[in-house]
């Protein structure tokens, strides 16, 4: 048994889990810590007082603020909106380690994030329901957002998984396995990065361009920043002016399947 305390987490637990599926929980000082921080974020909710993410927009949006019937549309659209990654899926050992990382560093108790949403992704773990993450896909400066956001979408019942050898919708395979999906409430959103040493050139080497999906073009450079995020940012620049040709896809009327 593997318990996240987010403090004591070792490469060898991560390879325990990831690849023994070794058992693995919430230490009771982590929930504590983690209730905490989630009574900090229900006082702010129940204010009249705008707070960034949690009833305003975010982006362009900080400082729209949101009714309160509006806020969990907001959260579940947040989570849809860095569902953006394509490619073949990460391995089931790489998502795991990826899962098994996240909940420790919510484990933190930094977040304001309720505890349920830790065990949750235990349960995933120990239950060996594996959520379909793309291989490529960033969001902005913040590389992890994407594959965590596939992630997500499982623990609220959309999305897909792999369990017991099939790869079935995300509600489906929290049903098979005893469990309801969460809801979603406001939180304060932490940054991590997950580092798997078997990465390939091909992968590094590889960018995904942010598009303006109004009318499917690619940005240009005077238009908004282009901005490279992982290592050899120089390299890959030079490789994106060498692209004759770019294949787009239109997401913005393709939500994630349920």
């Amino acid at each position: 048994m593997v318990y996240l305390d987010g403090a004591s987490l070792t490469i060898e637990d991560v390879i325990a889990v990831a690849e023994r599926a070794e058992t693995v929980q919430l230490s009771a000082t982590a929930i504590e810590r983690m209730n905490t921080s989630r009574r900090k974020v229900d006082d702010a909710l129940s204010g009249v007082a705008p707070v960034y993410a949690l009833n305003t927009g975010v982006g362009l949006l900080a400082n729209i603020r949101l009714a309160d019937s509006e806020i969990e549309a907001m959260q579940v659209n947040l989570i849809r909106s860095h569902c953006c990654g394509v490619g073949t899926p990460l391995s089931e050992p790489v998502v795991r380690g990826m899962m098994l990382i996240r909940a420790n560093v919510l484990a933190k108790g930094h977040s304001g994030i309720r505890p349920i949403v830790g065990e949750r992704i235990c349960d995933l773990l120990n239950h060996q329901i594996t959520p379909i993450v793309p291989s490529r896909g960033s969001v902005g400066a913040s590389g992890d957002l994407a594959p965590l956001a596939h992630m997500a979408l499982v623990l609220i019942g959309e999305g897909q998984a792999e369990y017991q050898g099939e790869v079935l919708p995300g509600r489906v395979c929290l049903e098979r396995a005893g469990f309801r999906a969460l809801g979603v409430q406001a939180t304060v959103t932490g940054k991590g990065v997950v580092a798997y040493d078997e990465l390939d050139d091909d992968f590094a080497a590889e960018t995904v361009l942010i598009v303006d999906s109004t009318d499917g073009q690619p940005l240009s450079p005077n238009q908004g920043p282009l901005r490279l995020v992982v290592p050899g940012d120089k390299r890959q620049a030079r490789w994106v002016r060498m692209l004759k040709s770019i294949t787009i896809v239109n997401l913005s009327s393709n939500p994630p399947s349920n």
